[in-house]
């Protein structure tokens, strides 16, 4: 085997692999090519597909309905018409054998039954119905047939070859030995489907039963170990009818480089040859070596944008793939180094080519290609001769134009135009239906969001803060204030306003956050005038001036009745309750307002209080992982360092040994929640008492202690131990 195949048929291996790994709501987009684009339909199924090894979406390539429709057409014309089609389609793609030999039985005498086509007809359909549960496995193409496990009968082999032999119809007999060289090769007896083809079907043209009974004989072939004639018979029947592109691809096997040339050699056309090498490309990876072959053969064929186009997109494939290479990978940058050159020589050549026809092709892959190599004014070049050349009737690749020209655009976004917004525009609209398949601009959109954060970063990192929000910058105040200072700017700069409309965080999210930070500081006046220019909002469940001895928050929800709190009207209770305790200090209302704050932390029944809606851009951002980390939310309040601050106030209040009571215990919680937050993940888990616990367990004669003690484990083992 050639040194150069081997390298290359890892090359596409290893970038399936990657492209399909991960967990069932992984997603990575790693080419901005649509190779589609570039190619003509018949060779749409062989376009690049990150995520597969072959195009998958019904409109990217014929389906095996297709085969479907063409036979039952076939049979249409045969039975003259006499049979509707749906009910025609019905019995030979939809019911079962036994569904046949019923409908058979209800024909009775009618006009149907005594037309001998339609009698002969039935009887091969029976026969067929049997044939086929031997040789698939309920796959949806004909191409994935598999052979059972067990051995097909002896009894079916005959009965064809007998049906067959006395059967006189020569449309039928057509269509028996294709079931013949079927069987013949699920059955292993591949001299019989050879013998069979070469002595009967050759004989007839070449119409779609012959090419598929030419597949089952090229299969024949190949397990007989003669790999040259079944891979040229392979690209002949391709050849012949594009509609096998993809079926032909998965069955192309070559062993060796000699094993190839012998294939070569045994085709029987320039375009069964070409066929050959689209195979071989798609099989080792090698597009750069087929692409020159091509070329020598018929310098303006459709495959050679085919070739073109998967070495563009391997290209960029292999430089965004760095979740499976290191980025200092020798292997990976061998291979870069290998196809740079390649593609680079490949695409000057066909533009210097007077045969080659489509130009606008080769000056939007140059294009890309430059633009991969960081060479812009080489990329801008190209690009505009792609789009002043191109065919306007090919919207495919007019997508696949502005695509390059937005991203060519986003160098330098301080400069855009209102054109360049629109299709700013135009891509992020395009990116939304990445979830359900129709995210064809999704790599863009990254790389996009991406340039326009280095360019806010530099210039403007407000509109950074708005466009892709990272906690690392808006855990401080002063960026919270400044990203809404932008957001709420009214300007006729057309980059920041598309930014205020596409914000990561939108105007109420960032209130929300400023609201949260001013909270967690304790400035409660200000959080409050935050919350209210938060937009609507629902409710929060429970009560937030409540405590449990034991904390169960589904218990406060389902059990609480009364006002339900939303972030302002909670924020204004506790800055009431706070303007109280400086003017007429109480008890109760120190209880309160510690109680709210409690709540409001990780440990009581409000820390909802501090979730945050995802932003906008989901997972485009390099922040990512930041978010996924606390799933979703902005960091949970883990600290209680207010309510401590005012259970010790309402201790100072306190006038009676149960209210004493009730405040040691609650600053004991608090305690006990800040030892936790704060240990290390080595340390015991044991609490040592602090000041709570050893107060409530002087409050001798208490009815809240004796409570305490009956509800609280925690504190019955260390008051039982510190008797």
């Amino acid at each position: 085997m050639r040194p150069s195949f081997r390298l290359s048929y890892l090359a596409i291996v290893l970038i399936i692999s990657a492209a399909c790994a991960g967990g069932d709501f992984y997603y990575q987009s790693i080419t901005n090519i649509q190779s589609r684009a570039f190619v003509t339909s018949e060779f749409a199924p062989l376009a690049y597909y990150e995520d597969s090894q072959f195009a998958w979406d019904e409109n990217q390539f014929i389906e095996y309905p297709t085969f479907n429709q063409s036979v039952v057409e076939d049979w249409q014309k045969y039975l003259g018409n006499q049979v509707l089609t749906d009910s025609l389609s019905k019995l030979i793609l939809e019911d079962s054998l036994q569904a046949v030999i019923e409908f058979q039985k209800s024909l009775g005498e009618n006009k149907l039954s005594k037309n001998p086509r339609f009698s002969e007809f039935l009887n091969y359909l029976k026969l067929a119905k049997i044939a086929e549960s031997y040789s698939t496995n309920n796959n949806t193409y004909w191409w994935r047939e598999a052979q059972k496990t067990d051995s097909l009968s002896q009894a079916l082999s005959a009965e064809l070859v007998e049906y067959w032999q006395a059967c006189e119809d020569d449309f039928i007999k057509s269509r028996m030995e294709f079931q013949l060289i079927r069987n013949s090769y699920f059955s292993g007896n591949y001299i019989r489907g050879i013998d069979i083809y070469n002595r009967y079907v050759t004989k007839r043209p070449e119409d779609l039963m012959a090419l598929r009974s030419k597949s089952y004989a090229a299969g024949c072939y190949y397990k007989m170990g003669r790999f040259s004639d079944a891979n040229a018979m392979y690209a002949d029947i391709m050849a012949a009818d594009k509609r096998f592109t993809q079926s032909m691809t998965f069955s192309f096997r070559p062993q060796e480089e000699l094993d190839f040339i012998q294939t070569i050699n045994k085709c029987s056309s320039d375009e069964s040859r070409i066929c050959a090498w689209v195979m071989m490309a798609f099989y080792t990876g090698d597009a750069a070596r087929a692409m020159r072959e091509v070329r020598k053969i018929n310098a303006n064929h459709n495959a050679i944008d085919l070739l073109m186009s998967r070495q563009l997109a391997s290209y960029e494939s292999l430089i965004n793939n760095n979740y499976y290479y290191d980025a200092d990978d020798s292997e990976r940058l061998n291979k870069l180094n290998f196809l740079k050159i390649n593609l680079s020589n490949d695409l000057v050549s066909l533009l210097g080519d007077a045969a080659y026809q489509r130009k606008y092709k080769a000056h939007a892959a140059l294009s890309y290609f430059s633009y991969l190599n960081n060479d812009i004014s080489q990329c801008d070049y190209h690009l505009n001769q792609a789009f002043v050349k191109q065919n306007k009737q090919d919207s495919v690749f007019s997508f696949q134009l502005r695509v390059f020209k937005v991203l060519l655009k986003a160098e330098s976004p301080q400069n855009y135009t209102k054109e360049d917004i629109e299709d700013l525009e135009w891509v992020f609209n395009r990116a939304q239906g990445i979830w359900d398949g129709s995210g064809d601009t999704f790599k863009a959109y990254q790389t996009l969001l991406k340039k326009l954060q280095e360019c806010f970063e530099a210039h403007n990192p407000a509109a950074a803060d708005v466009l892709l929000p990272s906690m690392q910058s808006l855990n401080k105040i002063e960026n919270i204030n400044a990203a809404l200072q932008f957001i709420n700017a009214k300007d006729e700069n057309l980059l920041h306003n598309f930014v205020r409309k596409h914000a990561g965080l939108n105007k109420s999210m960032l209130y929300q956050l400023q609201s949260v930070y001013y909270l967690k500081n304790g400035m409660l006046k200000q959080a409050y005038e935050a919350a209210t220019s938060i937009s609507e909002e629902s409710a929060f469940d429970g009560d937030p001036f409540s405590f449990r001895i034991k904390d169960c928050h589904d218990c406060d929800f389902v059990e609480y009745q009364g006002q339900r709190y939303s972030r302002p009207s909670l924020l204004r209770e506790m800055l009431t309750l706070e303007n109280n305790l400086a003017l007429n200090p109480s008890f109760d209302d120190a209880l309160l307002l510690a109680n709210a704050f409690y709540n409001l932390s990780y440990h009581g029944n409000q820390r909802a209080f501090f979730y945050l809606d995802y932003p906008s851009h989901g997972y485009a951002h390099e922040f990512e992982d930041e978010w996924e980390s606390i799933d979703w939310y902005w960091p949970m309040n883990y600290d209680v360092q207010y309510s401590i601050k005012y259970y010790k106030k309402a201790l100072e209040l306190a006038k009676t040994k149960e209210q004493k009571a009730q405040a040691y215990y609650l600053i004991s919680k608090c305690e006990l929640a800040s030892y936790y937050n704060s240990r290390g993940e080595d340390q015991e888990a044991d609490f040592i008492a602090g000041e709570g616990f050893q107060g409530l367990k002087n409050m001798e004669d208490s009815k809240f202690r004796k409570m305490v003690i009956q509800e609280c484990g925690y504190f019955k083992s260390y008051f039982q131990n510190k008797k």
